[in-house]
């Protein structure tokens, strides 16, 4: 681990960090936030090249309350939900370097989040109790699924579906919609999906909990399947080979799926992490903090 090679970002805004993206290098970095006053941004693109000049993307003047979700696809396509006053819903499509120039689709009007996974060419949202995928390149949607109505978290991989409520963690097919039981008795505040593995926080951030895509849960690790952990939010590698996960105290820790061995550990951020994102080749974390501020740490590749 190259301990020093630690890189400090503050947005304008100062609001907790909703999401971030990076690209391959840590090149760029993509910082995601809520409204917080006129003219701030609620998206801002920073480069290590010009850190001083970051990009406002997204600002008040273009009447946005939040964006709470952010990809880079590729090298330099960013990809991001935009959510106006009327809880309606945008997804766009951009260039980084020509952020201007760009795609967007109206989606349905949600009191709830929308969840956006980006898989090869395609963009998965779920709003309300449809499950929508859109081709990158044009924007056009191309298929349309329904499940049933429930309160909690969905997610999926384009191929299934999670929900977590409040009678534990279910799974479904896309194509029917049907959810079976997973795990009983667990309440999870957070759901996300990685290639192989579907991921959860207990509630009150109690415990990082992994289940193999067939309903199998992980073995328990310092970290995994772990009530005693506390964390707040995480991310795992492309290659899950690793998990980077931070606490309410703004410390990150990095650490090994299998074993729970730590690679590195840190206080990154004076209050709580509120997003971590790796970079595709997994060479790279990106953090962010409950004051709006951000780091980009590099990462040994062993």
């Amino acid at each position: 681990m190259k301990k020093d090679a630690i890189l400090h970002y503050q947005s304008v805004s100062r609001t907790p960090v909703n999401a971030l993206a990076l690209t391959t290098k840590g090149q760029w970095l993509a910082m995601a936030q809520d409204y917080r006053k006129e003219g701030n941004p609620t998206l801002t693109i920073f480069s290590q090249k010009t850190p001083d000049k970051p990009q406002w993307i997204v600002t008040e003047e273009q009447k946005v309350n939040s964006v709470p979700a952010v990809y880079i696809s590729g090298t330099s396509q960013l990809i991001y939900l935009v959510n106006a006053p009327d809880t309606s819903w945008q997804l766009v499509v951009s260039s980084i370097e020509h952020p201007s120039q760009q795609l967007a689709a109206q989606l349905p009007v949600s009191q709830k989040v929308p969840f956006l996974f980006i898989d090869n060419n395609q963009i998965w949202v779920i709003v309300s109790n449809e499950v929508m995928a859109y081709n990158i390149a044009t924007l056009q949607l191309t298929t349309t699924y329904s499940f049933s109505v429930a309160s909690g978290l969905t997610v999926t991989d384009g191929r299934q579906l999670w929900r977590a409520d409040k009678d534990g963690l279910q799974v479904a097919l896309l194509t029917n919609g049907k959810f079976t039981p997973v795990a009983s008795g667990l309440v999870l505040s957070q759901l996300r999906v990685s290639a192989s593995f579907i991921w959860g926080v207990g509630e009150f951030g109690q415990g990082l909990f992994g289940w193999q895509k067939t309903g199998q849960p992980l073995p328990t690790s310092n970290v995994v399947n772990n009530h005693e952990a506390t964390v707040t939010t995480f991310a795992v590698s492309p290659d899950e080979r690793r998990i980077a996960f931070g606490n309410a105290s703004g410390y990150v820790t990095v650490v090994e799926r299998k074993t729970g061995k730590q690679h590195w550990g840190r206080r990154l951020h004076k209050g709580h992490v509120s997003a971590i994102t790796f970079s595709p080749d997994g060479n790279w974390l990106a953090t962010g903090g409950s004051a709006g501020d951000a780091t980009i740490i590099q990462l040994d590749h062993d």
